[in-house]
């Protein structure tokens, strides 16, 4: 057999063999997590996710993709034979080497592991609750990797900031690298990935992995430091143009960089241009926690701009300039 075939079969076989689940049972949340080893159920792009029920998930590697497994919220009273969930005892199959079970559906997964586990957490979940207890990273250095070598890939997030804190920067590098791999729709995952990055020098990765940071908090993750990491590392110029780019690329969700921004360290008014405006979108001030839609808001127009301010309590909440003839025809074009 020439090696282009054996090659190809051995494509076959991997694409044809069934998942091998690895149990995670999270007993202070009620969750069960069957994942194929080496997969988490955090930061997964939300179109990856296929709900059965409002507690019953399948995880696929891509919309429409191979199945990575299952989750279960709720797991203690889980109804796995309700004709609600009919459909878990069909396919996909896997198999679950800790059940020993091999091409099973995943209701039988559910009614095994709840026999053999009952309602104590699996052994991962020991070294990692026992490690977020833990506030003195040498300590929690070997929890965290016990944790890991256990078979929880969470803990490589983990293990990686635990890393950065004690200087290991090359290790920690390694760890957040990969955890952007696995758990990819996470502003916190991006973030930390820069930090390690920008400690051993690859400041372009650096650079890229605070970009997606930003976008991810514009698209509702968490708010991180990457704004102000990338202020550190590319300073006004590159932010203005940096911004520039991502507010093209989220359609505004990512607002333009200002000097006022820059200098005053921190986030000022929101800043897009006349295209992006919708006066139905959501407005949230920081100061008061005021929510409105931005028609809602106090408007002040000038020249060159109108500015939106929180009603409540008159804090600038949106800075709106007027586009330029090349800059509203882009918007026309995106829009059609």
């Amino acid at each position: 057999m020439s090696e282009l075939a054996a090659a190809s079969d051995s494509t076959d076989v991997r694409e044809k063999a069934l998942p091998k689940l690895y149990i995670n049972h999270i007993a202070e949340y009620d969750w069960l997590i069957a994942l194929e080893f080496g997969c988490v159920d955090d930061s997964q792009p939300p179109e990856n996710w296929r709900g059965v029920s409002n507690e019953f998930g399948y995880l696929y590697d891509a919309p429409e993709g191979r199945p990575l497994g299952f989750k279960v919220v709720g797991f203690s009273e889980f109804e796995a034979e309700s004709p609600e969930v009919e459909e878990i005892w069909g396919e996909p199959l896997f198999d679950v080497p800790l059940l020993g079970l091999s091409g099973v559906p995943a209701g039988e997964v559910v009614l095994a592991t709840r026999a053999l586990v009952g309602d104590e957490a699996t052994i991962n979940r020991a070294y990692f609750s026992e490690a977020i207890r833990t506030e003195d990273p040498q300590e929690a250095l070997p929890l965290w990797l016990a944790c890991l070598e256990s078979g929880d890939s969470m803990a490589h997030y983990a293990l990686g900031y635990t890393l950065y804190a004690l200087g290991r920067f090359s290790e920690a590098y390694r760890h957040l690298r990969h955890y952007t791999e696995i758990a990819p729709h996470g502003s916190w995952t991006w973030c930390w990935f820069g930090k390690g990055a920008e400690a051993v020098g690859e400041r372009d990765e650096a650079i890229a992995a605070y970009e997606r940071a930003i976008e991810l908090e514009a698209d509702g993750d968490e708010e991180t430091d990457a704004t102000e990491r990338l202020r550190e590392l590319v300073g006004l110029e590159g932010m203005i143009s940096i911004r520039r780019r991502l507010n093209e690329k989220t359609g505004g969700k990512v607002g333009l960089y200002s000097s006022a921004e820059h200098y005053s360290g921190g986030p000022a008014a929101k800043v897009i241009l006349s295209h992006q405006y919708d006066e139905d979108a959501t407005l949230e001030c920081p100061a008061c926690q005021w929510t409105g839609p931005a028609r809602d808001g106090d408007v002040n127009l000038f020249d060159e701009l109108f500015d939106v301010c929180c009603p409540s309590c008159d804090k600038m909440l949106l800075v709106v300039n007027y586009a330029t003839s090349t800059e509203a025809g882009k918007g026309r074009s995106d829009a059609g």
